[in-house]
């Protein structure tokens, strides 16, 4: 029976073989031949006896939110925030003309840049351009971090239209952009999931959390009541072209109570339509400020190796740290939970958090964010 007191131990299809044949002799007073019938049949019911077990294996990881994978993980945390997906990097680019106006239709499509400099990006919204230098929000193409190299890079117009004449980005401009990141990890979600409660549908602090957070760009939301029927509400990053400020400001509105309003001393502002022709509301927001931090964590294994654990290590490290409020400590004991439940690691030798075996306290204003990739070593 696979089920013992030290869990669910699976027996492999070779140990079944060599209790099998034990059996056979018992029974029948001899052993069968290696190239005998008996034995072909011994290893076919051995082979069938581990598959179904390991089946079985599965079914009992599902049982748990800790142990659970893939869709059952998501079957878990069903009424939370729901999976991150993958999301495509945004950038600010400057396009001109050669004379007058010219609109530069959404959907449009440029290249540069990215891993081997031929990334394609897409107009994210229509924009008016003219000969002078005009903003125009980008969306990468492939999901995912895409990145713009440092220094001056002249993209190439892949869909061709009349009057543009240049599309460029410059890092020394500052304009806003956003790195897309990578499908969330079951050791990332069951992180962040676990540190986050009330449902997306619910109006309370962590309902409105919830729904906001549900928003796949958005990485940490934080709350405050400033004053009676008053939020304050505070996002990282900052929406990044008119569409996410709209998802935002609808998020927020419709997150709030009736009666609440979001507090109007925010920098930040959007309109919102409601229903049934009952005018606007205006939703405002402030958004963090990030405070990068490194991780180093050194680890005593058994049974793996470190290239077998390692990024497993890490995803449970960046879980934590994405479930993080605008303003909340970045927990010891909550990144040593996580990394220890990392099958294969047996012992933590050292654990810091930007240089200190301690909570890692930011400004009220900051987010936590981690600074790179954790370091981890045996």
């Amino acid at each position: 029976m696979p089920v013992t007191t030290s869990g669910y131990v699976i027996a492999s299809a070779s140990s079944r073989v060599e209790t099998m044949r034990a059996d056979w002799l018992s029974r029948y007073g001899y052993l069968p031949a290696q190239d005998s019938i008996e034995q072909a049949w011994i290893e076919l019911a051995a082979d069938l006896a581990y598959d179904l077990d390991a089946g079985g294996g599965s079914l009992w990881d599902a049982m748990s939110a800790y142990t659970a994978q893939g869709a059952a993980l998501d079957r878990w945390f069903a009424g939370r925030p729901a999976r991150r997906a993958a999301t495509a990097s945004r950038y600010t680019f400057r396009a001109t003309t050669t004379s007058g106006s010219v609109t530069y239709p959404a959907g449009w499509i440029v290249q540069g840049g990215g891993p081997d400099g031929s990334s394609r990006w897409r107009v994210v919204a229509s924009t008016v351009v003219t000969t002078s230098p005009t903003l125009v929000v980008f969306e990468a193409l492939d999901d995912g971090p895409v990145t713009m190299p440092g220094g001056l890079t002249t993209l190439q117009i892949v869909t061709p239209i009349t009057g543009i004449s240049a599309v460029s980005y410059n890092p020394a401009n500052g304009d806003p952009f956003v790195v897309g990141r990578d499908r969330e990890t079951d050791a990332q979600y069951r992180a962040r999931a676990l540190s986050v409660r009330g449902s997306a549908a619910g109006t309370t602090y962590p309902g409105i959390r919830a729904r906001l957070l549900g928003l796949s760009w958005v990485q940490a939301v934080a709350l405050a009541r400033p004053a009676v029927g008053v939020a304050r509400i505070t996002v990282y990053p900052a929406p990044l072209g008119a569409d996410q400020r709209q998802q935002l400001a609808e998020g927020i509105v419709y997150g709030l109570a009736w009666g609440i309003i979001s507090d109007p001393t925010s920098a930040n502002s959007e309109p919102v339509v409601l229903p049934d022709g009952d005018g606007t509301v205006t939703a405002r927001w402030s958004v963090g400020t990030p405070d990068p931090i490194p991780v180093v964590v050194q680890v005593a294994l058994s049974g793996v190796a470190l290239a077998q654990v390692e990024a497993g290590i890490r995803d449970a490290i960046s879980g934590v740290v994405a479930a993080l409020n605008v303003g909340s400590p970045l927990r010891y004991a909550a990144v040593f939970v996580a990394i220890a439940s990392v099958p294969g690691v047996v012992g933590i030798t050292s654990l810091t958090l930007d240089g200190s075996a301690a909570d890692y306290i930011p400004l009220p204003t900051s987010l936590v964010v981690l600074i790179g990739p954790p370091t981890v070593t045996t």
